[in-house]
């Protein structure tokens, strides 16, 4: 025989949608709870028919749980949600700034990947970005570095190094002003 099971806390899911019996819940609970077990949720969406916030707040996953989630997320409230996402790749930051669901993304990725996308980390709900490793540097070229000082606001301060190619200088003055940024490792000029 099996059962529906109505009102299940997100942090009982996992016991509650093993159970062999059980063919379908509904979950409610807090934005903050639901968040913190979402994984759990993901492994048991099948079963899950509707996801109930009793709080809507921002609720804050990373980027490959939000990407992964999509179905899931569907059942919350009838798609009446909104997230935080941290530690979302710089390749996929731009195309998630553009959905309304999202309020604040914070990207970790490589120098190499950051600099690839810098173009596109940008957008407003982009907040924060973070290098990964200071192994390799953000490659960036000098009109970037000149327009996108707001994405560079973004970055954690001391935490990362970028690569300047195709820089002109006209005076040495013009390349000590640009050398004195300490994140600054290697100027190419043309």
């Amino acid at each position: 025989k099996s059962v529906e099971v109505t009102g299940v806390l997100a942090k009982d899911v996992n016991a509650v949608g093993s159970r062999a019996q059980v063919s379908k819940m509904t979950v409610n609970d807090t934005s903050a709870n639901l968040a913190a077990n979402f994984n759990a949720l993901l492994k048991q969406q099948n079963k899950i028919d509707t996801v109930t916030q009793s709080t809507k707040t921002d609720m804050s996953l990373t980027g490959s749980q939000f990407k992964g989630g999509t179905s899931l997320l569907a059942k919350f409230d009838s798609g009446d949600y909104t997230v935080n996402l941290k530690n979302v790749l710089a390749g996929d930051a731009g195309d998630l700034a553009s959905n309304s669901k999202v309020k604040d993304i914070q990207v970790t990725d490589s120098g190499l990947n950051i600099g690839r996308n810098f173009d596109a980390l940008s957008g407003s709900t982009i907040t924060k970005i973070t290098q990964a490793s200071l192994k390799d540097s953000i490659s960036i070229s000098a009109d970037q570095y000149t327009s996108g000082t707001t994405t560079l606001a973004k970055m954690t301060a001391g935490s990362y190094a970028l690569a300047i190619t195709g820089y002109t200088y006209t005076t040495a003055n013009d390349l000590t002003t640009l050398t004195s940024n300490a994140a600054i490792k290697t100027v190419s000029p043309v």
